[in-house]
C-alpha cells in the first residue's frame, strides 16, 4: 500500500456522499477498532465550505463515529471550488472525475490514486 500523507480529523465533521449500504461491514469495523485501534488506509475528503466531503470510506466514516475516535483522511486540496464535479456516489465515475482533476492541474495526483487504490 502508498503511503499516503494524511491527517486525523473527527468523522462527525464530514458529509457523505451516500448513506452505508453493509451494516455488517460497519459493525465488524468497530470490533477491529476497539481491538487495534483505527489502522485503517485514509480517506478521500475534500475541503468546502461547510467542512469535510468525502470521496471514499462512508462505512469507515460510520464506524468511526460509532467507535467515538477520530479517522485518518487524505485532505485534497480542490481549487476553485469543483466540489459538484467530484460529488458523486459512483465510485468509477468520481475517479474518471478525478483523473480529468489531475490532468487540469486542480487536485493533486495522491487523492487520485488513493481513489485508485479504493475502487480496486
Amino acid at each position: 500500500m502508498t503511503n499516503y500523507t494524511y491527517e486525523w480529523i473527527s468523522p462527525e465533521e464530514i458529509n457523505t456522499p451516500h448513506e452505508v449500504m453493509e451494516e455488517e461491514k460497519v459493525i465488524e469495523m468497530v470490533k477491529i477498532i476497539e481491538e487495534d485501534g483505527y489502522n485503517f488506509r485514509p480517506i478521500l475528503v475534500i475541503e468546502h465550505e461547510y467542512g469535510y466531503m468525502a470521496l471514499t470510506g462512508v462505512h469507515r466514516i460510520a464506524a468511526a463515529i460509532e467507535a467515538g475516535v477520530n479517522i485518518k483522511a487524505h485532505v485534497a486540496e480542490l481549487k476553485d471550488g469543483l466540489v459538484d464535479r467530484v460529488n458523486m456516489s459512483d465510485d468509477e465515475y468520481r475517479l474518471e472525475s478525478l483523473m480529468e482533476l489531475l490532468e487540469e492541474g486542480i487536485i493533486d495526483e495522491e487523492a487520485v490514486e488513493l481513489m485508485r487504490e479504493e475502487i480496486n
